[in-house]
């Protein structure tokens, strides 16, 4: 609104994960990268971004810990109508640790060269000590009984409807309390590939500048190079799009948010001039390698 001031904070992150066997090369870059163009071209003051990476002398180090405060700290600081950004390059990595379920990537010991996946899932008993370990119910087999002592009246009707008394064993007839409408859906995510893909790490030798970088976050320099203009969340993504696609990558990026938020100007570039920006409505932009 006039006569008030609008801030744009942003959290960037990168992790290399030096010292590994599944190392990456461009995603400290990619966040040097992004954090010089909030600075210039979007006008983010240099104090408010902070960098999260995994870099030498690195003074925050990207743990989920560090993350997770870095973005509460953003939230708190933040008002209706600001601007959030929150930018990660990175990757997971065959450490039973630094994922979620057992690793089935390949035996490196048989020389192969095919990158590592990781199983996306659970066994159901891990699932009930993790909330045992939260919500003091130790003896409670059904999850339902550990998200209602948990959320308590936030938790979902059905949990009340079809959840536990407590003790795992009585089902409970209490009526839940009518749920809270949902607050309007202002984020706006830029993923670098569909979700069966993989987003390319590009070393030095191949990438056009000569620094090794992500191939979704160097498309999305080189588009916003070649357009000072504003341009929407649905142009970026599409000319990113088309950049990876003439340079033989295989992979897509993607644009998830509102039909509304999909023409609205990326970061709320101002109009009027190409590289200020302008009065921010509630936004949220992510972006992925």
């Amino acid at each position: 609104m006039e006569g008030e001031t609008t801030k744009r904070l942003a959290t960037l992150v990168g992790c290399n994960y030096v010292g590994t066997r599944y190392e990456l090369r461009g995603c400290i870059n990619d966040v040097d990268a992004v954090r010089d163009t909030l600075v210039a071209r979007f006008g983010f003051a240099p104090a408010d971004v902070a960098v999260l990476t995994d870099g030498r002398g690195a003074e925050v180090l990207p743990t989920g810990a560090n993350i997770r405060r870095a973005l509460a700290d953003m939230v708190a600081r933040a008002a209706p109508g600001d601007v959030l950004f929150f930018h990660y390059s990175g990757g997971l990595i065959d450490q039973e640790k630094e994922q979620i379920g057992p690793s089935v990537g390949s035996d490196p010991s048989a020389g192969s060269t095919a990158p590592a996946r990781t199983a996306r899932f659970l066994p159901y008993g891990a699932i009930l000590d993790h909330l045992s370990a939260v919500s003091g119910m130790p003896s409670s087999h059904h999850v339902a009984d550990h998200l209602v002592a948990l959320f308590g009246a936030d938790a979902s009707a059905k949990l009340h409807v079809h959840g536990g008394s407590g003790n795992g064993s009585t089902p409970s007839t209490t009526p839940a309390p009518a749920p809270t409408p949902p607050r309007p859906d202002e984020g706006i995510l830029l993923s670098g590939c569909q979700t069966n893909e993989t987003s390319a790490d590009v070393p030095a030798y191949e990438a056009s500048g000569g620094k090794a970088c992500g191939a979704f976050s160097s498309a999305v320099q080189s588009v916003l190079a070649a357009h000072p203009a504003p341009l929407s969340n649905r142009e970026l993504v599409a000319k990113a799009r088309a950049v990876l696609e003439e340079q033989g990558f295989e992979q897509h990026p993607c644009l998830y948010c509102t039909d509304a938020n999909a023409e609205a100007r990326f970061l709320s570039q101002d109009k009027k001039e190409e590289t200020a920006v302008g009065a921010a409505s509630p936004a949220m932009s992510a972006a992925l390698l």
